[in-house]
Order: structure tokens, then C-alpha cells, then sequence
């Protein structure tokens, strides 16, 4: 069962891969969330699109500093899939449409958890902020992230 589970798993990390822009060197990119209340919050985040950084992520980190986090940008809106694998600390999934759209958070996952977390259907990209900050900041589904990935800010 484990092993099967494991095989799984990697297939579909393999397909969430699949088409990913290659070879970009990861960088700090500005990025503000829009809340439903007016307010802009403003962050900066590690960039990752090659395909080693995309399936790197956080893994081993210990800590997200506030107002930080990983912006993962998949080059085009696909349905996207993420686990915690190697990540000892819980995170907020922010699954993020073309438009900039937050289709949907997976508040405070479980660390090191192999378990599978879907977005609820095509997203262009996901940020991964420290667990609870959605909850802490008021950053909801349906708030808007400015960045230039989506031509806003």
C-alpha cells in the first residue's frame, strides 16, 4: 500500500512538472494581496519556476519569516497538486487562477504529510506562506494577488 501510495504520488508530481518552464533562475518578487475589505498586503516571495524549483519548494525549511513565502508559478492555469513531503513546518496553499483570483486556501496542511492537496481545478500558480497567516491576515478565497505573473499588482 505505501508503495503504491509513494508511486502515485510521484506520477502525479511528475504531471504537475509536466510543461513547467524550465531552467529560470528562482528571485524575490513583490506581491500584494487585494482583501475583500480594501486592504493591501504586501510580500515578497521567492520565485520558482524551473522544474527542480518546483519540485523543491519549502522542503527542509524550518521557517517562513513573516510578510515572505514561495510563489510557484506553472507558466499556464492547469489543475495543480502539492503535498508536504519533507516539510517539517505547516503551511497556507494559496491556489491562485490566471486572473489572480484565490480559488482556494489549504489552511495550516500537515507537515511532512505525503497526502495529496488538490486545487479545486485549473490554477496558474500557488504561494505557500507560513500556516495560519491566511487566517491571521484575513486573506480569503475570492481576494485578489497583485503580481506581474498576472499583469497586476
Amino acid at each position: 500500500m505505501a508503495r503504491t501510495l509513494r508511486l502515485w504520488a510521484m506520477a502525479v508530481l511528475f504531471a504537475v512538472m509536466a510543461g513547467a518552464p524550465m531552467a529560470r533562475a528562482a528571485g524575490i518578487v513583490p506581491v500584494v494581496f487585494h482583501t475583500a475589505d480594501g486592504r493591501r498586503l504586501a510580500y515578497r516571495m521567492e520565485l520558482e519556476q524551473s522544474e527542480a524549483e518546483l519540485a523543491h519548494g519549502l522542503m527542509g525549511r524550518r521557517e517562513v519569516p513573516p510578510q515572505t513565502g514561495m510563489l510557484f508559478d506553472f507558466g499556464y492555469a492547469r489543475p495543480i497538486s502539492m503535498w508536504m513531503k519533507d516539510t517539517p513546518i505547516p503551511l497556507d496553499m494559496v491556489f491562485i487562477a490566471e486572473d489572480g483570483r484565490i480559488l482556494s486556501i489549504a489552511a495550516r496542511t500537515v507537515p511532512l504529510s505525503l497526502a495529496i492537496i488538490p486545487s479545486p481545478g485549473p490554477v496558474r500558480a500557488v504561494i505557500e506562506l507560513a500556516g495560519g497567516t491566511c487566517e491571521h491576515e484575513g486573506i480569503r478565497v475570492g481576494d485578489r494577488v497583485g503580481a506581474a505573473l498576472f499583469g497586476t499588482h
